[in-house]
């Protein structure tokens, strides 16, 4: 929101926040007062003590119509909350998935759970998409891992009660089930998981490829080996073979994880040539190792998906989105008006060398 130059707006705390609003309220400065109101309510969406003088600034139209076209979170919670008050709740709902989807660590996921469990005690439909628009978060925890750091699991773990909501309302959709699964192997939750990924039915690629994803987790090597084996079998996606060498890996299966990598292209075994992981797993063959007590490659990932400084990482959709950031053309048009030419609009990208690699990993393992 546009507001007057003050000292006001420098950053504070939730209680700074909500002294300020008090304070300018009773100034007569309603436009000032929603600003700090709002700041209050991104700093501690879960806290009540905004919620009164929200309310009461918000009974005036042209203060409502500002949140219309503020970009800020925390102006759009503000009118999700307004949404929900005024029984909006379906409209109240999809918004703050989208919120959610922008500040994924804030947990307005909270707000989804208790809105979608209101709607129903008043018999009111609820759809899908919001709360698969949430579970998409958790994908991207601990990519490219099998197992995860302890903050990347607490993060997938704040996300179960909408996984366990979702597969409630929606047992019968695949979408639901998928993410579910990838969000309960992500908190560690692994049978669930395994039990997630077969409600999804149909026998297609994603459907192995989850399965066998929860089975690794598992430690159910062969059943994890058999969905990977049935996934490049219905696709020829070579991305299935590297996903059986990982089983085998796991497995401490050194010698069939070789042999596997083997059945690759050419074009490909030269690819394999410099990765980490097939660094790691020759010299273990050599050596003759013992199977691992916990997966072996997920440190060695860790370095070639760059999660951390021991490896740098190119990815190739980062990349793109830096150069469309930098386009003079796109900036002139102001946030709202890029957005809409970019959906408008179609993007191409082609990729190469490392950054290949990790653009199509990081794809191929967001399940």
């Amino acid at each position: 929101m546009t507001q007057p130059e003050c000292v006001t707006h420098d950053a504070r705390t939730y209680q700074e926040e909500m002294g300020l609003v008090q304070q300018l309220i009773a100034q007569g400065d309603r436009v000032h007062a929603l600003h700090h109101c709002i700041g209050a309510l991104g700093l501690e969406p879960d806290r009540s003590e905004w919620q009164e003088p929200l309310r009461e600034l918000l009974r005036e139209p042209a203060l409502l119509d500002k949140l219309a076209a503020d970009g800020f979170f925390g102006a759009q919670a503000a009118r999700a909350f307004h949404l929900r008050e005024g029984g909006k709740l379906a409209e109240a709902i999809a918004l703050v998935a989208q919120i959610h989807g922008a500040v994924p660590h804030l947990g307005f996921h909270h707000w989804l759970i208790a809105w979608v469990q209101e709607a129903q005690r008043a018999g009111q439909a609820v759809a899908a998409e919001p709360l698969i628009r949430v579970l998409v978060s958790g994908t991207t925890l601990g990519m490219g891992r099998i197992r995860l750091l302890p903050a990347e699991q607490a993060a997938a773990a704040e996300l179960l009660p909408v996984a366990e909501l979702a597969l409630m309302l929606f047992p019968d959709n695949p979408q639901v089930a998928m993410l579910a699964s990838a969000v309960l192997r992500r908190a560690g939750h692994a049978a669930a998981a395994v039990a997630a990924a077969e409600r999804m039915r149909e026998p297609g690629e994603q459907h192995h490829t989850v399965r066998g994803l929860a089975l690794r987790a598992q430690g159910e090597y062969d059943a994890a080996l058999a969905a990977f084996a049935a996934a490049y079998a219905a696709t020829g996606d070579e991305v299935h073979l590297m996903e059986m060498f990982r089983v085998l890996a796991d497995a401490g299966r050194w010698q069939e994880a070789l042999a596997v990598l083997a059945r690759r292209s050419a074009e490909a075994q030269k690819e394999s040539e410099r990765m980490l992981e097939v660094e790691f797993v020759r010299r273990a063959a050599a050596e003759n190792a013992p199977p691992p007590r916990v997966p072996p490659l997920d440190i060695v990932r860790r370095r070639e998906l760059g999660h951390g400084v021991l490896w740098p990482m190119y990815d190739a959709t980062a990349n793109l989105l830096r150069e469309i950031g930098a386009n003079a053309d796109l900036r002139l048009k102001g946030p709202q008006g890029a957005g809409a030419a970019l959906r408008a609009g179609k993007l191409t990208m082609q990729v190469s060398g490392r950054e290949g690699n990790s653009n199509r990993l990081c794809l191929a393992l967001m399940l």
